[in-house]
């Protein structure tokens, strides 16, 4: 529909879309001969077509341009933002994505850090060192350690340390003493190197005892303790119940600890604490409510409880030797404190 003589009235302001520039609305006259706003209907400022209109829907409007009017540019033109310049919704993000160029190179200079100065990895975790790159770079997220552990080959076997070096009067270099682990290829380096004497490290070599002894099938009771620890760990009722029987058999209201591999000592930590709470950890698994989600889980019987003894009793002289020669206050070289660890070790066994 179309007419020569139509009075339109433009779109508001806060209309943004680019065809209010071509449209306005029909304005009418009531029998009282008033102007009336018709926002039913839209009418092209071009050829004053009559255009039905329902609110914030302008496609009839942008379909009318295209169809009678092609020499209209339809659409507003695409502005590029200037290179490293941020869009409106980038610059609103909470965090830089991960793969945005910015995280990457954050993270890259943190692990040339890391690896120049043989940092320890969990220093990203440092509350510290994460509120300066709060104040630094606001919306950079910290990798957790595990990133860096990964993609960073910093084994420690990689590295040799001179501990300790004598030197005479005259200021002449007569031996080193050189600490690493155990692995076949340290011997070979010392020895091709002509670094003598090897002293390796004694808690490593304790450490490697231990582990041995514990391989033994007498030993086998540790699985059965380990099972227990992991399913309170894993079961926060259990561990509100443990919490509970505790209290009630005036236990110190201390977690299970399970064993890990690579923390030495970690253990004798697990038998001990069980031994601790023995009483209640047989309490909880006696109740009905928990029995049923623990039906490959058994206690250990007397015969059982004095192997666990027996073991922690040996262990423990193993782990006073390894506190001692690990106390970083003190040299590491066993015969420092080889005295020392033999009183110690004699001390911890004559009271158990």
């Amino acid at each position: 529909m179309e007419s020569n003589e139509v009075e339109i009235e433009d779109a508001p302001p806060g209309y943004k879309s680019y065809v209010w520039q071509y449209f306005g609305f029909l304005i009418k006259k009531d029998k009282d001969g008033n102007r009336v706003t018709d926002k039913t209907k839209t009418v092209c400022k071009l050829c004053h077509a009559v255009i039905p209109y329902t609110t914030s829907n302008t496609s009839n409007m942008n379909h009318h341009l295209k169809r009678h009017h092609k020499n209209v540019k339809t659409a507003p033109e695409k502005t590029s933002l200037p290179k490293g310049q941020l869009t409106m919704k980038q610059a609103l993000t909470p965090t830089l994505p991960p793969s945005s160029p910015r995280a990457k190179q954050i993270t890259r200079l943190i692990g040339e850090f890391i690896a120049d100065y043989m940092a320890p990895f969990n220093m990203v975790g440092n509350r510290k060192f994460i509120q300066m790159f709060n104040v630094l770079e606001p919306k950079f997220k910290m990798p957790c350690r595990g990133h860096f552990s990964e993609k960073l080959d910093l084994a420690c076997n990689s590295y040799i340390t001179i501990t300790a070096e004598v030197i005479n009067e005259k200021w002449e270099r007569k031996s080193f003493v050189l600490q690493t682990h155990n692995a076949s290829n340290m011997d070979i380096a010392v020895r091709e190197s002509g670094l003598h004497p090897h002293i390796k490290c004694l808690a490593h070599v304790v450490n490697l005892a231990s582990k041995r002894g514990l391989a033994v099938s007498r030993v086998a009771h540790l699985g059965h303790v380990r099972r227990i620890t992991t399913f309170f760990h894993k079961s926060t009722t259990a561990t509100a119940v443990l919490t509970n029987k505790q209290t009630q058999l005036e236990l110190p209201r201390h977690k299970l600890i399970t064993d890990v591999p690579t923390r030495w000592n970690s253990t004798y930590d697990m038998l001990a604490r069980y031994l601790e709470q023995q009483a209640a950890v047989s309490a909880v698994l006696s109740c009905p409510g928990i029995r049923r989600n623990a039906r490959e889980i058994d206690t250990l019987d007397n015969a059982d409880i004095s192997d666990v003894e027996d073991i922690v009793k040996l262990l423990k002289p193993l782990k006073t030797a390894t506190t001692v020669v690990c106390d970083e206050k003190r040299a590491h070289c066993f015969t420092d404190n080889a005295t020392e660890v033999h009183d110690r070790a004699k001390h911890a066994t004559r009271r158990k």
